[in-house]
């Protein structure tokens, strides 16, 4: 797709560049019934029908060159408005949102897949009962959610830099990846003894595939992330 977006005018955004690619999106619900069933074949939308304040996944289709193709590139963006009025511009106006398949992208300094990730929380001696990680945004810089389910009390914060040391070991584009983004990107939160297997039993009864019984180590959807929230309260008796 190369560049099918760029900063619109008042830097509040993105704006889509038209005539690069066609430009098909995927509505983020749409994306959830994909990731639950492979075979489903979600609908597209086009530019015009896009509504404000919706996520969606961007499908590319090649205008120059090489095979005419059609990529689900795994970008998911949300629609900030329908147009900017003040520029005068009549196309959607964007920010990125996030990745849909297993990796991490660091503003495009480093990806973080689910292999790294679980090295590097392994090799802090930190014994856990499950992780999940998500990518998440602290004003304009990314970060790295990392929810750990323990059965002892530890600090969050310490956990967070442990982590942070091991990635720095294993993986050298993260290395100064502070340096770049100003900041400490990794941040943890603790699930409550029992959260994981709350959420197994939870979709076993709902009948769900073996495959879908445990959530997505990496980029698992909001409502999994939500649901395992809620869980942990339960657990805790809060």
């Amino acid at each position: 797709g190369l560049l099918y977006a760029a900063q619109d005018w008042d830097k509040e955004g993105l704006v889509f560049v038209p005539d690069m690619v066609f430009l098909e999106f995927i509505p983020y619900e749409e994306v959830l019934k994909l990731q639950e069933d492979k075979t489903y074949q979600p609908p597209t939308l086009l530019l015009n029908e896009l509504e404000e304040g919706q996520l969606y996944e961007v499908v590319v289709t090649q205008f120059y060159g090489m095979p005419l193709m059609r990529y689900r590139i795994k970008d998911v963006i949300k629609v900030v408005a329908k147009r900017d009025v003040e520029a005068g511009i009549d196309l959607p106006k964007i920010a990125f949102q996030r990745r849909t398949d297993d990796v991490i992208d660091l503003a495009g300094l480093c990806r973080l897949d689910e292999r790294t990730l679980w090295q590097a929380i392994n090799n802090t001696g930190i014994k856990d009962n499950g992780w999940m990680a998500c990518k998440e945004h602290d004003g304009s810089q990314a970060l790295v959610r990392i929810y750990l389910e323990l059965d002892d009390q530890r600090d969050p914060d310490e956990m967070a830099v442990m982590i942070d040391r091991q990635l720095k070991e294993i993986d050298t584009d993260y290395e100064d990846i502070d340096t770049y983004l100003g900041m400490q990107p990794i941040r943890v939160s603790v699930l409550s003894p029992g959260t994981f297997q709350r959420y197994t039993e939870e979709k076993m009864e709902q009948g769900a595939d073996l495959a879908l019984l445990k959530p997505a180590h990496v980029n698992p959807p909001n409502t999994t992330v939500h649901r395992l929230l809620d869980l942990s309260k339960e657990c805790s008796g809060a």
